[in-house]
């Protein structure tokens, strides 16, 4: 799966989940748009990892989930302290596509693994 595809698939069921509930659309597209761009960024550094040097990609991977895990936690405490927002909505959308996006990446990987 290439990124524009990963981008694609994900804002097209964002719109549609929006669709089903404009109530929402704003912390549906606040829920996604950290896990999106982080998938984005991991599906890039791991392709180029794995292009330079197969054997650095876990250390790699290591740094990422490292660094994810702080901007994540960031991210949340932010939207969540300064904007007037529906909590319930916006971690729905975080967590689905947080989880989502990490089955893809993990598909992204076992393609790279295959022989």
């Amino acid at each position: 799966m290439t990124v524009l595809t990963l981008a694609g698939a994900t804002l097209a069921s964002a719109a549609l989940v929006a669709v089903a509930a404009p109530g929402a659309a704003v912390e549906i597209g606040l829920g996604l748009a950290a896990p999106l761009a982080a998938a984005i960024c991991t599906h890039v550094a791991i392709a180029r990892a794995h292009r330079r040097d197969p054997a650095r990609l876990t250390g790699v991977m290591v740094r990422l989930f490292a660094g994810k895990f702080i901007l994540f936690g960031a991210y949340i405490v932010l939207v969540l302290t300064s904007l007037s927002l529906e909590v319930a909505p916006f971690l729905l959308s975080f967590v689905t596509y947080f989880a989502v996006l990490h089955v893809v990446e993990a598909a992204h990987l076992r393609r790279l693994s295959a022989p």
